[in-house]
């Protein structure tokens, strides 16, 4: 029988003078009703051990011991659930941080004790480092954290900000011996996922809600939780609290998942199930009405007429009416939708180029068009018995096995990879190239080059065999203003993914690094077996934005049969803007087997 470990923790008094942590009022409120939904919901035969720290019991040492007591029980078929209510704040990071924190602050969580005699805040690396041990006994582990700079509080009733101030800067000695080196690289192993009721950058709310003063986030993801029943993914959740929190007009409140791009994003809630995977694209009712999120960041044109988008299985359309860099405005076409829903949808008319296609009769697709006699041809399809090859403009080919509904597909997977990774732009962007992204190499062995305008790494001989290199890629924001940046990889199986370095603000002038400092294992194709002479590329583009972006419009799977071609190769700071440009950077990274001499 499987157990849930849940430590859940809600703080309204503060043992600090008020004027510095002044006290909440809905705290112990969500951890009732948090746990009211934990008895009342677990699957038949999933039993439920809940540790409630409550006020003055959720002093840091007692939270610290409840993590690595009582989550720390977790074994291989168990679930951990860490949820915190109350103040969030920030702190100055250690000196030579910066490969884990972009803007130079870590978020903290404030005990009940926090900041009275001396009693420090809880670190997010702290709490991270206490999570990797609870991750490397336990089937899943999931942490909701709903306080301020959530992300990575203060938490408003009716019109009034209780804000908490930065605490101090603390000595690395100072931290939990279970707190990975804050400024080495994170360390490998499981994930947990964590669902936060903000940005890092923002405040969390607290209003009174069905005449009770609640977090508004808790109380938005309890509904989520109702509302889509026991199949409910944390990017389903996500979607729905978000929807939820916009339309009580929360103007400083962006819910978040952490890992965005990991595939724990698509897991059942709690259980760690797998869930379905969506399209990425996700029509809610918002602050300014129905809204599609992906704007001209993802690649929309910026014109709307002739775009629209339909529900993904069934056809019903919403047209758009605005583009905005990181969300589309929409309207209803012919129906009318629930706004307590949110509905994944697909792309129906796009008014950009379509790939041409020769050989192969293209039926409608806002991606690909039939080519007309005497016109280039991006792609063309020679079918064959059980599948076809697929061939684009320089004679690079692949196979596909499959129908005429698949080979389509396949089609439409190719026309929007290449469509990234050679045609997604702003021409009007005034950021230029604010991003320097370096690959650096991890070891002494390890080659890094740029020729021809790439980076290039070279696999090593070890004597005995092969070995690919590793290396650091550096991220440094050269503008003057705080930007949102993600990394898009696209990877020579056609997939499209953002886990180097998913949306997340570097501040002006400073510098982080990708997945968080970690060696970076850059190889051939799984099962491309290293021979000398051999090069594959791939492809990374650095999205720097004004306004914060999500990464899901982008996101591509491998596409199931394709490897991109492997070749036989021989031996000033910008105007201030509005806050609504941004600008794409692309990096092509090839991997070569050098010949031995």
């Amino acid at each position: 029988m499987s157990t849930v470990y849940a430590l859940l923790v809600g703080v309204d008094r503060y043992a600090a003078p008020d004027l510095e942590v002044p006290d909440l009022r809905g705290c112990v409120n969500d951890v009732t009703d948090v746990l009211a939904m934990l008895t009342t919901t677990l699957e038949p035969g999933v039993k439920l051990e809940p540790l409630v720290l409550l006020d003055g019991e959720a002093t840091l040492a007692a939270v610290i011991a409840g993590l690595r007591t009582h989550l720390g029980q977790a074994g291989p078929e168990d679930t951990a659930l860490f949820w915190f209510s109350g103040h969030g704040s920030q702190a100055p990071a250690p000196p030579g941080a910066w490969v884990v924190e972009g803007t130079g602050m870590v978020q903290t969580l404030v005990c009940h004790d926090s900041r009275a005699g001396g009693v420090p805040d809880l670190w997010d690396k702290e709490l991270s480092g206490l999570l990797d041990v609870i991750a490397a006994g336990a089937r899943h582990v999931a942490v909701v954290l709903d306080s301020c700079h959530s992300e990575g509080g203060t938490r408003e009733v009716g019109s009034r900000w209780r804000a908490v101030p930065p605490g101090p800067a603390r000595d690395v000695g100072s931290l939990l011996p279970e707190t990975p080196p804050p400024t080495g690289p994170a360390p490998d192993g499981p994930e947990h996922v964590a669902l936060a009721a903000c940005r890092r950058d923002q405040r969390a709310e607290e209003r009174l809600l069905e005449g009770v003063p609640r977090g508004l986030f808790t109380w938005s993801l309890l509904r989520a939780l109702k509302r889509l029943g026991p199949a409910a993914t944390y990017a389903s959740l996500l979607a729905a609290a978000r929807s939820e929190v916009a339309q009580h007009r929360a103007f400083e409140q962006s819910p978040q998942l952490y890992p965005a791009a990991s595939a724990l994003a698509d897991e059942v809630f709690l259980l760690g199930e797998a869930g379905t995977t969506g399209t990425g694209v996700v029509l809610s009712y918002g602050l300014h009405g129905w809204q599609i999120d992906m704007g001209r960041a993802h690649g929309l044109p910026a014109e709307p007429a002739g775009l629209s988008f339909a529900v993904r299985g069934d056809g019903r359309r919403v047209r758009v009416g605005e583009v905005r860099p990181e969300l589309s405005l929409v309207e209803p076409l012919n129906w009318v939708p629930d706004r307590d829903r949110q509905y994944a949808m697909v792309v129906a008319t796009l008014p950009r180029p379509r790939a041409t296609v020769a050989g192969f009769e293209v039926p409608e697709s806002p991606y690909l068009r039939n080519a007309r006699e005497d016109e280039p041809v991006a792609l063309t399809v020679r079918t064959g018995p059980g599948g076809a090859r697929i061939t684009d403009h320089q004679g690079r080919g692949t196979d596909v096995a499959g129908t005429p509904e698949q080979i389509l597909a396949a089609l439409e997977h190719l026309a929007r990879w290449l469509w990234l990774r050679d045609q997604l732009r702003n021409p009007d962007s005034r950021l230029g190239e604010p991003i320097r992204l370096e690959v650096v190499p991890a070891g002494p062995g390890d080659v890094v080059e740029v020729t021809d305008g790439a980076v290039r790494v070279d696999y090593a001989w070890t004597g005995s065999g092969w070995t690919a290199p590793e290396v650091y890629i550096h991220l440094y924001n050269t503008s003057n203003r705080l930007l949102y940046v993600t990394v898009l990889d696209l990877t020579p199986r056609f997939a499209a993914h953002a886990r180097l370095y998913p949306p997340a603000p570097i501040a002006a002038g400073h510098r982080t690094a990708a997945r968080e400092g970690r060696r970076l294992r850059i190889s051939l194709p799984a099962g491309e077996q290293p021979r000398p002479g051999l090069e594959v590329s791939e492809w990374l583009l650095v999205v720097a934005s004004e306004r914060p972006f999500g990464a899901e419009p982008y996101l591509l799977p491998p596409l199931a049969g394709f490897v991109h071609p492997v070749r036989d190769v021989d031996d000033a700071d910008p105007p201030a803007g509005d806050g609504t440009d941004w600008t794409v950077q692309r990096f092509e990274i090839r991997t070569r087997v050098p010949r031995l001499t």
